[in-house]
């Protein structure tokens, strides 16, 4: 580890270095950025010798006590900020950037690991036509994720960089190669996991000259290998214990193949995981087990109709470092497995978002979604979208405890879209959802959620927006109404007021309001509220978000 560090303080070192013996050419090159053509332009008598890029971005909460509705976040946690700035650098070829992150003290909902100052974001990379090459902190994802997926979302407060070197290398076109190695990140600094890789790509289509289809195979190897155990993954407790010794290296492959020809995709991927931990979620008994993956994709996509059916079964196949002190905590992953289900937008509809089961789950989704033209029946003058999906997922016998399989959760969507005139548009949703309580006791939730979003434009300039939602569930204290009115000024001012109430159980209210202001690449929002306890999901993963009442301040400006 201390061999790690004084690397990355040294790559640190030489990147500011150079920015810095650069910084009064970039200042020029900015002030006058209609002057910048090519890498040969010559700006105020100064050739050109790159550009810098950058970003700044801050989430920052002051939290209040609220007795009368039973919000006392703010205790002995008076308010939390995630502050992110990034620089990136490009000059032909050649890149450079560095991501500082402060954390005085975290947003409540994020993990407490992620505390004080640190550069966790530098890297330099070449590349040209055919062969890139990066060293530093970088991500990748090898076919879906399954296997291996390094990402970064501010959102859910997820990064698993990797601190180390890639190489891609592109031949003609029809064979594709990445070969990486690296360290995962943990919180603001390394931990003593090693991800090794290695991922090919071959396009069929090209070496036999098949026009108009594209068919390529494609293979990957990631090797997880733990130098050290740390924390409550005591190697030589769990040898005695369970009677078995803590795997230091884990070997996952995957095969793929997809396929598109005009309208219609086609993919598949299989992933196989060596023996790996396990833990009964019936019984938390635990021991070592292989995983695998089926993952399959069909689309079709014409004439105003697009259609998609997913397909996906798992069986012990999430990849998480060892190391990491927070093992339950999203952070502690290198793969990614998405619930893979309409991603609801509406508050009501996301208060019970599905989770997937990496331990062992099945099923899928069937999505639809229909143009009807202009001048139909139904399309009437401006026409009109609708939009269908389903989704559903058991959890596989070895995975639940019980031996059988277990009905884990469905949601059936529909969403109408209809453009009345070019003042007034309406969208009608509806959302079907049932949820087990437990993998292993069969009682069963079901809520349906009703919502009308209705958008009147006075003038180009101003429009108003009203969203009501209606939520009812046959559980006790789980009927919900809620309500937002949105006033927007174009193109730069946003107001709303909303209100979500448990009418049939704790008669709660929680209300909130604020504004926003959109200019160039700067926005910046205040909000105040009281929120409750619930998740916030972003590309099918989700983090739970404790209740609170505060004033919440995000800003975000790029150069």
């Amino acid at each position: 580890m201390i061999k790690r560090k004084k690397i990355s303080n040294k790559l640190i070192t030489l990147i500011i270095l150079f920015i810095s013996a650069t910084g009064n050419t970039f200042a020029i090159n900015n002030v006058d950025n209609e002057n910048n053509h090519s890498d040969t332009t010559k700006v105020d008598n100064k050739k050109y010798i790159g550009t810098l890029s950058g970003s700044f971005e801050t989430n920052t909460t002051y939290y209040v006590d609220n007795e009368k509705d039973g919000v006392n976040s703010a205790s002995d946690y008076k308010y939390g900020s995630n502050n992110y700035f990034k620089l990136d650098y490009v000059y032909k070829g050649f890149s450079a950037g560095v991501q500082g992150e402060w954390y005085p003290q975290p947003l409540v909902g994020y993990d407490t690991e992620y505390t004080g100052f640190a550069i966790p974001i530098k890297y330099i990379a070449w590349q040209n036509d055919n062969l890139s090459i990066t060293v530093g902190d970088f991500y990748e994802q090898f076919g879906s994720g399954l296997i291996l997926r390094t990402w970064e979302d501010r959102a859910l407060g997820f990064n698993n960089s990797l601190g180390g070197a890639r190489f891609n290398y592109n031949i003609k076109d029809i064979v594709r190669i990445k070969v990486l190695s690296g360290f995962a990140r943990d919180y603001m600094d390394y931990s003593s996991t090693l991800v090794s890789g290695f991922d090919v790509s071959v396009s069929l289509s090209d070496i036999f000259k098949i026009d108009n289809h594209l068919l390529s195979l494609e293979a990957s190897a990631v090797n997880r290998y733990e130098s050290e155990f740390k924390d409550h993954f005591d190697a030589d407790l769990y040898e005695e214990f369970y009677k078995f010794a803590m795997p230091k290296s884990l070997l996952s492959y995957s095969a793929r193949f997809n396929y598109q020809f005009n309208s219609v995709s086609a993919k598949y991927e299989y992933v196989r995981k060596g023996e790996d931990l396990f833990t009964s979620m019936e019984t938390g008994d635990v021991d070592l087990r292989e995983g695998q993956a089926h993952l399959v994709e069909l689309g079709y996509s014409a004439n105003g109709l697009s259609t998609s059916v997913v397909l996906r079964y798992l069986d012990n196949i999430e990849s998480a470092i060892y190391k990491t002190s927070g093992e339950v905590f999203m952070s502690n992953r290198i793969n990614y497995i998405p619930s893979m289900t309409t991603q609801h937008t509406y508050s009501l509809a996301s208060m019970n978002p599905y989770t997937p089961l990496g331990g062992g789950e099945m099923g899928g989704q069937f999505d639809i979604f229909y143009r009807v033209k202009k001048g139909t029946a139904l399309g009437g003058k401006r026409g009109m979208k609708v939009h269908a999906n389903y989704s559903i997922y058991h959890g596989i016998e070895s995975a639940t405890g019980t031996g059988e399989r277990m009905f884990l959760y469905s949601d059936l969507t529909f969403d109408i879209e209809k453009m009345w005139s070019r003042k007034f548009q309406t969208t009608l949703f509806v959302s079907m959802q049932k949820n087990s309580l437990s993998v292993y006791i069969p009682d069963i939730v079901k809520r349906n959620i009703f919502v009308a979003d209705i958008t009147y434009k006075f003038t180009n300039k101003y429009s108003l927006r009203a969203e009501l939602q209606y939520l009812s569930a046959d559980s006790e204290d789980d009927d919900w109404v809620a309500a937002q009115l949105e006033f927007n000024i174009a193109p730069n001012w946003s107001v709303y007021v909303s209100d979500m109430f448990n009418y049939n159980g704790q008669q709660e209210h929680y209300a909130a309001g604020g504004f926003s202001y959109t200019h160039s690449a700067i926005r910046a929002s205040l909000s105040y509220g009281n929120y409750k306890e619930g998740y916030i999901c972003s590309g099918g993963v989700c983090r739970t978000v404790p209740a609170y009442n505060g004033v919440n301040l995000a800003v975000s400006i790029a150069f």
